[in-house]
Parts: C-alpha cells; structure tokens; sequence
C-alpha cells in the first residue's frame, strides 16, 4: 500500500530527513528498519527508514535528492514499504524478475596451483579457464603444463 502525506525537509548536521506525520507501527503493522520506496515529484528512491521511537520515523534524504528539492517546501510524499531493497540502479535494464546471470550449474575445472580464485570465477561464469585469466596469467599456466 502506497501512503501519501505531505511533508517538508528537515536540515540537522549536513544531513536531511522527512518526518513521516503518523504513526508507522500502526498504519503499516510494521517495526525496525523498514526498506521503502519514496516518490518526491518525479523523484523515487529506496531507502530504509530510520526509526525515532513509539512509531515515529524519518525518511532519510541523499545529497543527490536534496539538490534536486527546496528545503523551504512542502511536498506531496509517496511511501511504499517493500519486502527488501532492491539496490539495483533505476537506469540498469536487470531487475529483480531478469536477473543479470542465473547459475544453472557447475562444472569443476581442473586448475594448477595459483590459479584457484580464477577456476573459481570460470566454474560461475561458465567459461573455459582461460577466458578469465590475465594474458600474462595465461603465459605462466603454459609454462607450468
């Protein structure tokens, strides 16, 4: 459920914040670090809210976002709590649903030693060993063989 208010900033030691006027705990049925999304105008953002005490929260504001508001105005204020936050840019074309790579599974790829981190990220990656290391890396495993 989207909750919808109107509030202004709050400035207090170079940080910035918006109080939420109501009571979360009991709008929201919900307690601790809640993981939100918040609209600001055209602005929407994840964040986790910061609790004060018996249901009082604070919407933490990020110096990007404060430079894009006016301190001195109210403003109308969307707030969704969400499951977790998705830290996955707005701009990047992967999401929660189209993951950027999904493990289907691993083969063991035999390695020399020193070359353990790399087998490693072949095996996830699913490419042949030699596709992850280094050129130089690659010079000293044909010296070992």
């Amino acid at each position: 459920m989207i909750y919808k208010f109107r509030a202004g900033i709050i400035t207090e030691r170079g940080r910035a914040f918006i109080e939420i006027p109501f009571n979360v705990w009991e709008e929201t049925g919900l307690k601790g670090n809640i993981p939100c999304k918040v609209t600001i105008l055209d602005l929407s953002f994840e964040c986790k809210l910061i609790p004060k005490g018996n249901g009082i929260y604070f919407i933490p504001v990020t110096k990007k976002t404060l430079s894009a508001l006016e301190t001195t105005e109210e403003y109308e204020i969307g707030m969704q709590p969400i499951d977790a936050l998705s830290r996955i840019n707005h701009d990047s074309p992967y999401s929660k649903e189209r993951p950027i790579r999904k493990i289907d599974g691993i083969r063991e790829i035999p390695v020399q030693a020193g070359f353990c981190g790399h087998a490693c990220v072949a095996m996830l990656a699913g490419v042949p060993l030699a596709e992850v290391l280094h050129r130089e890396s690659r010079q000293r495993l044909s010296a070992l063989v």
